[in-house]
This record gives C-alpha cells, structure tokens and sequence, in this order.
C-alpha cells in the first residue's frame, strides 16, 4: 500500500513538473530581413519552455497573415519545427502550407488573408525552446515589395473577425505545441532584423478610454519614435515622429464609427494596440 501511494506521488510530481516546463504562452512575430526583403515568420516564447519529446512536438496550427489585395504572396523559406526530430537528428524542416487565400473580403477590401498550417505527418519537433527565445518558422515574400510595407500583418483575433463574416472562414490565430490546448497570445512586428541586438518588446502601454468618442490618451515607460493611427484597412490616418517617452493625447472626434489601430515604434519593436471609436 505504501509503495503504491509513494509512486502515485511521484508520478504527480513528474506530470506537475512536465506542466510547469511546457510552454504555456507564446506570441506571433513578424520580422522584415532587409538583407532578404523577406517576411520572417516566428513565435516568441512568452511562458514556459519545451525539452522533452511531449513538449517539443508540433500540434494544428494556423497563422493567418494580411496582404494588400493584388500582391502575390509566396513561402519561399521553411525553417522549423523538423520532421522526424525526436532525437534532434531530424534535417528536413515540416511543411507549412497556404490554404485557399480569401480575397478582399467585406469589410477588408484591401487586404487578401492567407492562412497557413502546419503538415501533422510525420510527426515534427522543435529543437529545445526556453523562455523568451525566438523560433523562426518560415518565411514568405510578397511581389512588388522591395522595402517594409507595414499594412502586412498578422490578422488580430477578435479584432479583424468582428469585422467581416470572411465568407464562411474562420481565419483566427492559434498554436498548439506539446499538446492540444492554444498556447497563442497576440502578435508583435519588427522591421529590419539585426541578429548581434538583443531587443525586447514594447511593455507597459496604457491606452485609454477605450472605447473613445473624442480624445485617446497613451501613456508609456519608454521612449518611442514615433506613433501611427492605423485604420482597419491599413490606412495611415495620424503619425507623431519622434515623441518621448510618457503621455500623449490624440484627438479622435473627427473619425467615424470603428475600430483602430494605434503602433508604437522604439526603434526596434512595433507593438499594435487596438481602440475603438463610438
């Protein structure tokens, strides 16, 4: 009896010890090469860390990324996780794949949504992931751009859904890693990648009231270079060049029913949030 209450606690210990180390939340980052002029696609590591064979192993998945309508768009690169890649002896990278693209939907008829997924077999691994660590996916190119176009993006769940029935798709973000549970949570951007600088996103940001009928106020901890006002469409209404850092106000009486987009650059992150106005 004792033995069998002594392995039962153990086996308790182990699988709380696997919950604690499985990645738990992750973000999507889109990283513009300026040496490639390619879109890098990658997850960064929020909370949590994959070691073991559960942890590592590649669950469905979908990315869902916006194009001005009329550009081709192309996954020219495919990076991780590897198939085959229990014992880290895996060379031949899965094969993320783009659904049917929704083209111009109502609501969006300047951007075309292609959602991409992850092949499931043979079953693929990623390497060792900690904390705070960047995985790059695969990477996608877009004719007729030679330079970051900030109207490409990652679709924003609960955000651009709202706005559009997508002719019947369901074009929502999620991850799923070590296990079947979305371990996805919001979408970061960086034009122009630079591998010898250690960068961290933009934290702290204040945004308020939210929903607004008449002024926006932000309030942030660090310096920022220059703040947009976006529209749903990608449309650039309002940008302030060089702010510092702390407390800004944006007059949006004149603007009309709808939800916006707000980027804010340091130099090195452009994190998006999302207001609405009533």
């Amino acid at each position: 009896m004792k033995k069998n209450l002594y392995l039962g606690l153990l086996l308790c210990a182990v699988n709380v010890s696997l919950l604690d180390a499985q990645i738990t939340e992750l973000k999507y980052l889109l990283k513009y090469n300026c040496e490639t002029n390619h879109y890098d696609v990658n997850i960064k590591i929020m909370d949590g860390s994959a070691n073991s064979v559960l942890e590592r192993v590649q669950f469905n998945s979908q990315i869902t990324i916006l194009v001005p309508t009329g550009m081709n768009f192309e996954i020219v690169e495919r990076y991780q996780p590897i198939q085959n890649n229990q014992t880290y002896q895996g060379t031949e990278p899965n094969e993320w794949s783009a659904f049917s693209p929704v083209y111009s939907p109502e609501g969006h008829d300047k951007y075309d949504f292609y959602s991409i997924a992850p092949k499931l077999a043979p079953a693929s691994f990623f390497n060792n992931i900690e904390e705070e660590e960047e995985v790059k996916l695969f990477s996608f190119a877009v004719d007729g751009e030679a330079e970051y176009d900030e109207r490409i993006r990652f679709f924003e769940n609960g955000i651009d859904s709202k706005l559009s029935m997508f002719e019947g798709a369901d074009l929502r973000n999620g991850y799923s890693v070590g296990g079947a549970t979305n371990r996805y949570n919001g979408n970061l951007h960086k034009n122009c990648t630079v591998s010898n600088i250690k960068t961290v996103p933009n934290s702290g940001v204040k945004i308020y009231p939210n929903p607004t009928d008449s002024e926006l106020f932000i309030e942030t901890p660090e310096n920022i270079k220059s703040i947009k006002m976006i529209d749903s469409s990608g449309n650039k209404l309002k940008e302030i060049k060089s702010p510092i850092k702390g407390f800004y106000s944006l007059d949006v009486e004149d603007l009309e029913t709808g939800i916006y987009f707000i980027q804010l650059d340091n130099g090195e992150y452009v994190s998006t949030q999302q207001f609405s106005v009533y």
